[in-house]
């Protein structure tokens, strides 16, 4: 084949009547030599082809919408509404969560001051004893409480508003000291014509006393010879009471308690009815010996008890007037206690030490039977709050306080046992009305008096008292509300709140 030359200088290796096509232009763009220039330019390397493989790829635009990949049609832009809900959802969504972040975190300032110092809890929560201090609230109603011992505490409902602070100035009233009445123990409130009187046994003069909390005068309303008195337990009603007495023939054989029936050394167990009691004849009705625990009814001169040998004991209905004794049931422990609801409808008995569980009878039932009710196999003692609860004691010593004693609520209905603890002994309770009852809890150096709610274990006041001795009974007129606390064999009285 013959060489055709190119007579193109300027596009070398082109064939003739080809028709020419524009090259794409690869990397930047150089200015052509001009062939009329006489400027010399320097030597322009011939062009060399570049395989597809390696050719670099051109820069992406940047645009608003990916290009849709080849074959695929191209994507819809969004609608300009479409947008423009998307923003407002997005900020609603925002300010709802600033909001509820706000309404969590914001708070107010209180100012509290406080005259003496004393314990803040604020919402049931403790910060600390304080004078003066600040606390940071949110708005609402919120519960401030103070307490101190030897002060009457304060408790305040209050509103936090929005956007004010607030300042408190509070004084607590110094609650009064246990004031003297009387040698005497064994104590009884008696509710006679609308006024309360304390009835109490005076070991020195052996005689009883009434003190009148409205005229506060005491009055001597027996001088029998107790001698060797060992043990007292009073009516529901004021009415009566049973004295054991430790018998001793010489000193008892010209006395009203004259027994040729009992030996020395027995308990013997005698009624007093002071509604129709005469001082000028020692009158005492003779009940009998081994008489153990009593449990008064809300019936008049009504009440029963458990008798006879440790472990085949009997509990017995005992009418005063006229005199009747009926035996309910045999065959159980006669060293346990024993409390009666008002309406006789059910008696919980505690048995001996070896056999300390707790059973229920009911008194209206022909039959009688004896229900055991725990196997715990711990039970102590028995305090009656309501014709439904009761207050059952059990072994458990706790180093904090001096009763080795813990008692928790029963409930008999549910014959369900509630959480709350209480370190007492049996004689440190007494029921009021509506489901309160107070009680005392001694620790080693001091001993505090508190007032609950049975249905809600809530406490009304609980306050101090730094004293070594531990009392040994209570007591509590609600008409005068005043404390009546016995201290080796000294009676105290304490008005409270």
């Amino acid at each position: 084949m013959n060489n055709i030359p190119n007579t193109n200088p300027e596009q070398p290796g082109q064939q003739p009547n080809q028709p020419s096509y524009p090259q794409e232009q690869k990397g930047p763009s150089f200015p052509q030599a001009n062939p009329s220039s006489k400027q010399p330019y320097p030597a322009q390397q011939p062009s060399q082809q570049i395989p597809p493989s390696e050719q670099p790829m051109p820069p992406t635009p940047v645009t608003s919408q990916t290009p849709a990949p080849v074959g695929q049609p191209p994507l819809k832009k969004p609608s300009h509404l479409k947008s423009i809900l998307t923003k407002l959802l997005f900020i609603l969504v925002l300010i709802i969560i600033l909001s509820g972040l706000f309404l969590l975190l914001f708070r107010l300032p209180l100012k509290i001051e406080v005259s003496p110092q004393a314990k803040l809890l604020v919402d049931k929560k403790e910060k600390g004893e304080i004078t003066s201090t600040t606390i940071w609230l949110k708005p609402g109603k919120h519960t401030i409480r103070l307490e101190k011992y030897g002060y009457f505490p304060e408790t305040i409902e209050f509103n936090q508003p929005w956007f004010k602070t607030q300042n408190l100035k509070l004084s607590l009233l110094k609650a009064p000291e246990l004031s003297f009445l009387d040698s005497g123990h064994d104590a009884f409130v008696q509710i006679k014509d609308n006024n309360s009187s304390l009835l109490y046994f005076n070991p020195q003069e052996l005689a009883f006393f009434r003190y009148d909390f409205k005229r506060k005068q005491k009055t001597k309303i027996t001088a029998s010879y107790f001698y060797n008195l060992e043990k007292i337990k009073w009516s529901n009603t004021g009415n009566g009471v049973m004295v054991w007495l430790r018998y001793d023939q010489a000193k008892m054989q010209n006395t009203p308690f004259a027994r040729p029936d009992i030996n020395n050394g027995e308990l013997a167990t005698y009624y007093f009815d002071f509604k129709r009691y005469d001082p000028t004849q020692q009158q005492a009705s003779f009940w009998g010996k081994n008489i153990n625990e009593i449990a008064w009814s809300e019936v008049l001169g009504r009440f029963y008890y458990l008798g006879g040998p440790p472990t085949s004991g009997y509990l017995v209905k005992v009418q005063t007037s006229p005199q009747k004794k009926t035996r309910l049931i045999t065959n159980i422990p006669s060293t346990g206690t024993i409390v009666v609801d008002s309406a006789e409808l059910f008696s919980y008995i505690i048995g001996s030490p070896t056999q300390n569980d707790l059973f229920s009878i009911d008194l209206t039932d022909p039959v009688r039977e004896l229900k055991q009710l725990t196997q715990e196999n711990n039970k102590t003692h028995l305090v009656l709050v309501d014709d439904n609860t009761i207050l059952l004691g059990t072994y458990q010593g706790n180093p904090e306080y001096k009763s080795t004693e813990k008692f928790q609520l029963f409930d008999i209905l549910e014959n369900k046992l509630f959480d709350e603890e209480i370190y007492a002994q049996k004689d440190w309770f007494y029921s009021l009305k509506n489901g309160w009852f107070i009680f005392l809890e001694a620790k080693q150096n001091s001993w505090l008096i508190k007032k609950k709610n049975l249905a809600t274990l809530e406490q009304d006041f609980s306050y101090e008292y730094l004293n070594s001795e531990t009392p040994d009974k209570i007591y509590f007129e609600e008409q005068s509300k005043t404390l009546i606390v016995q201290i080796n064999n000294k009676i105290y009285l304490l008005p409270i709140l």
